[in-house]
């Protein structure tokens, strides 16, 4: 799977503004292969899209094991939000999460030593860092595209031979 080209309709300035501030300064020549790859490993992956601290176009790639879509099942193409979520790591084992909805973003964090059930979530915030546990999201569309072999979720490409493998495994 190859991207052939990334263009604006019926405008050349738009598309070479297109290619030059967001494709080439996200160097997504030499991400989009790996972003393909990832995909057909692990059947979907993400691209999060949002302003750097210079107010340019970043485009970052977020595993399916931290980030996900939750789809409309009225309307199964019409994603309703995302989750992104991670691991702060260290003794207290703590989970960060972020909500993106089109209208507002929520921030989260479990509680020192806490399961993943909603009782142990709480908001989270850091003045001191200018972090909201709620805020209006500016653009109003959600800032996460999905890259998926299926819908609305994908499957490994290679997920037929897992059965042979099991038993070639098992035999030796």
């Amino acid at each position: 799977l190859e991207i052939a080209a990334v263009t604006v309709p019926d405008d050349e300035k738009l598309t070479a503004l297109l290619q030059e501030e967001v494709w080439n300064k996200n160097e997504l020549l030499l991400e989009m292969p790996q972003i393909t790859l990832n995909t057909c490993k692990l059947g979907d992956s993400y691209c999060f899209v949002w302003p750097d601290e210079d107010g340019s176009v970043e485009i970052t790639y977020n595993s399916p094991n931290c980030l996900t879509a939750v789809y409309d099942p009225e309307h199964p193409r019409r994603m309703m939000y995302a989750v992104k979520a991670w691991s702060l790591g260290g003794r207290e084992g703590r989970t960060r999460a972020e909500i993106y909805y089109p209208e507002k973003i929520e921030r989260w964090i479990t509680k020192a030593k806490a399961t993943g059930k909603a009782e142990n979530w709480e908001p989270y915030e850091d003045p001191e860092q200018g972090i909201a546990a709620e805020e209006v999201n500016p653009y109003g569309v959600l800032p996460v595209f999905h890259f998926r072999t299926n819908s609305p979720y994908g499957e490994p490409e290679h997920i037929d031979a897992y059965e042979p493998q099991d038993a070639l495994n098992k035999l030796s």
